[in-house]
C-alpha cells in the first residue's frame, strides 16, 4: 500500500501579526525599531475590508520596514501608508523563492519580475532571521 506524507506551511501557533503588529492583537516586539510603524488604520482599504485584514495589511508594511533597515534595502520606501500612493510594497515571493507558491513546480525564476535564484528561499531566510537573538539583530540594525 502507498503513502504520501504532505507538509503544508500553514501554523496556528505563528502569525507574523503576533509580533509585526504594534497594536492589539500585536505585541509590537518586532516593531521597537522603527520611528513610524504601520497601523492598521492606514490601510487605505481600512472599513472596506474585514479587520484582519487591515492588521495583517500593517504587519506586511512593518516587516518591509524591517527589511529594509536591516538589509538597507527600499522594499518599503515611497510608499505612503495612509493614502495608498507611491509604488506598491513588494511581496517577499518576488525575492524569495516559497515552494508553496510554486504551483507549476518550475523553481526558482528570474522572469516576470522575480529575482528569486540569487536570494535564499522564503523558508531560510525567515527561519536564519527568527533564530537569531534579538541582541544580535539590534546590532545589525545599528551599524
Amino acid at each position: 500500500m502507498a503513502s504520501l506524507d504532505a507538509v503544508v506551511p500553514v501554523s496556528s501557533e505563528i502569525n507574523c501579526k503576533n509580533c509585526h503588529l504594534s497594536v492589539s492583537p500585536g505585541n509590537g516586539l518586532a516593531t521597537k525599531r522603527l520611528t513610524n510603524p504601520a497601523l492598521p488604520s492606514q490601510d487605505p482599504r481600512y472599513g472596506h475590508v474585514i479587520q484582519w485584514a487591515s492588521e495583517e495589511w500593517a504587519a506586511n508594511i512593518n516587516t518591509l520596514q524591517l527589511h529594509d533597515l536591516m538589509h538597507k534595502s527600499t522594499l518599503s520606501k515611497g510608499y505612503d501608508p495612509i493614502t495608498g500612493d507611491g509604488k506598491s510594497p513588494v511581496a517577499c515571493q518576488t525575492c524569495h523563492y516559497t515552494p508553496a507558491l510554486d504551483l507549476l513546480h518550475l523553481g526558482p525564476q528570474d522572469a516576470h519580475g522575480l529575482t528569486q535564484t540569487t536570494h535564499e528561499t522564503m523558508s531560510r531566510a525567515m527561519h536564519a532571521n527568527h533564530a537569531t537573538p534579538a541582541s544580535a539583530r539590534n546590532a545589525i540594525v545599528e551599524q
